[in-house]
């Protein structure tokens, strides 16, 4: 599940080493996805966000693979958004980060199956999807267009978010990657601290990949 808090922004950081600006797995961007209850506005929104997604995963997964193989050419801005997103940087956990980032990048090149809800109940969440993977998982990724006060609309969110919606529920429905934390969350405003997270929880963490792959692809 994604949940949007009034005024989320991202400390998105540029990025200066280099990544494909295609699809994933090397492939360009031409998804096959599926709709299920979206207008042809709400289809539209949704397409441009899966796009900005799929080359940020894209670019992600391209730079972990490059943090992997040759460690000692991680740029500090890597450095920085790993600790910032998964608090370790570690080759190992760099390698599992890598893993789940690709089979996130295989789910997108392969299309996603979305369904458009119009009301969304009182949780105020944009995005809802299923984290088993008992027999590969089941159901759609749904995307909230509640227009009532107070609540979630997917086409209202900044881009960033609406990309990070898409990576955080793909990482749900496809992966199995679980919720420990929002990227909003401290010890302020919630129960849960983004910031006080172990790495074995960020590395479980929808967020953490979502926020991570957003903040790599930020221009200046």
């Amino acid at each position: 599940m994604y949940i949007q808090t009034t005024g989320l922004k991202s400390n998105t950081v540029a990025s200066p080493e280099r990544g494909s600006s295609i699809g994933a797995l090397g492939q360009p961007v031409s998804p096959n996805n599926a709709f299920s209850q979206c207008s042809d506005t709400q289809k539209k929104a949704i397409q441009a966000a899966f796009v900005t997604a799929f080359r940020s995963v894209n670019h992600a997964a391209s730079i972990l693979g490059s943090v992997y193989g040759r460690p000692d050419r991680m740029t500090q801005t890597t450095r920085d958004l790993l600790n910032r997103h998964f608090h370790t940087t570690n080759r190992g956990d760099v390698l599992q980060i890598f893993r789940n980032m690709f089979r996130i990048g295989q789910a997108l090149q392969t299309g996603l199956d979305f369904k458009c809800m119009g009301y969304c109940g009182s949780n105020r969440w944009c995005g809802y999807a299923w984290a088993t993977q008992w027999f590969g998982g089941r159901g759609s990724i749904q995307l909230c267009f509640d227009n009532r006060l107070n609540q979630c609309s997917f086409i209202r969110l900044s881009p960033q978010s609406q990309a990070a919606t898409i990576i955080h529920e793909t990482a749900h429905r496809h992966v199995g990657i679980h919720d420990k934390a929002y990227v909003w969350e401290n010890s302020t405003n919630s129960s849960r601290d983004y910031g006080k997270l172990t790495s074995k929880q960020a590395v479980d963490n929808a967020d953490s990949y979502a926020w991570f792959c957003v903040d790599l692809s930020a221009g200046p």
